[in-house]
């Protein structure tokens, strides 16, 4: 292999426990709120922080056209963190970081 491409990516090695141990967090931390509409998606990752632990990530898709408005004041107003947001149009996701 080319050693500007084993710079760029790493070895095989590395990139396999990398992506295994990524999976596997956002397996366990996806939440689906999709066809949900106002207050459900808030509800769902209400309930989902609970169970998880300060630091980890969820990452919530959800269809409500106010999801974004909704999740960003909720966010501010239990002081944890939206690490990011895209909206595709039709889904929206959103990746919350537990800081409480």
């Amino acid at each position: 292999m080319f050693n500007w491409l084993k710079k760029l990516f790493g070895s095989k090695s590395e990139t396999i426990e990398v992506s295994k141990s990524q999976s596997t967090t956002h397996q366990d931390n996806l939440l689906d709120c999709r066809n949900m509409n106002c207050p459900m998606p808030i509800i769902k990752i209400s309930q989902k922080l609970k169970s998880m632990s300060i630091g980890e990530t969820v990452t919530v898709t959800a269809t409500d056209p106010a999801f974004q408005l909704d999740v960003e004041a909720w966010v501010r107003k239990t002081e944890n963190e939206l690490v990011s947001f895209e909206d595709s149009g039709y889904e929206k996701i959103a990746v919350i970081k537990k800081l409480k």
